[in-house]
């Protein structure tokens, strides 16, 4: 089953799941990225293929 989380759209790919989201981590963290300081992007993330993508797009693994 698929499972939220926040990604970075830069090259780093800072990742972290809703929870911490709703903590406060709502930006890329990552100093050398060049999204560094910019918000991160929901998307859905399945587990069993460790894929990331949109909510409003079909997944099958």
């Amino acid at each position: 089953m698929a499972e939220v989380r926040y990604v970075c759209p830069g090259s780093c790919g800072w990742s972290v799941s809703e929870k911490e989201y709703d903590k406060g981590k709502t930006i890329c963290q990552a100093p050398a990225c060049e999204k560094h300081g910019e918000p991160l992007e929901k998307k859905l993330y399945c587990p069993e293929c460790g894929i990331y993508f949109d909510e409003d797009a079909a997944h099958t693994c």
